[in-house]
């Protein structure tokens, strides 16, 4: 009897282990997605604000590439934020698949 109760006690162990696991990827699989969100919003937003200040300058026939550096930087960091956290994202959801050599457990 008292080693069903030890092999229970281990059972319930492993599982309330796996669901921590568990847990800890979900939360970190949706806040690396808000923030993929946020970083393309922001870059979407950088676009348009680019695009208004080439058109008011070619409104104004005044074109300077030298005035517009900072935002093409500005669309080029976040692109750079985007792919980091795609890459980020699909670390964590590969962490969550099992190996295709180790068959799932049940």
């Amino acid at each position: 009897m008292e080693e069903f109760s030890q092999k229970a006690k281990k059972s319930f162990k492993m599982g309330l282990d796996f669901l921590q696991k568990k847990a800890k990827e979900t939360v970190d699989r949706t806040k690396l997605q808000n923030q993929l969100s946020k970083a393309k919003e922001d870059k979407h937003q950088a676009l348009i604000t680019l695009a208004e200040r080439v058109c008011v300058m070619f409104d104004m026939d005044t074109f300077s590439p030298e005035e517009l550096k900072d935002s093409v930087e500005s669309v080029r960091e976040f692109q750079q934020q985007i792919v980091s956290l795609e890459k980020q994202l699909q670390e964590v959801v590969q962490g969550d698949e099992p190996p295709p050599d180790e068959p799932p457990q049940t």
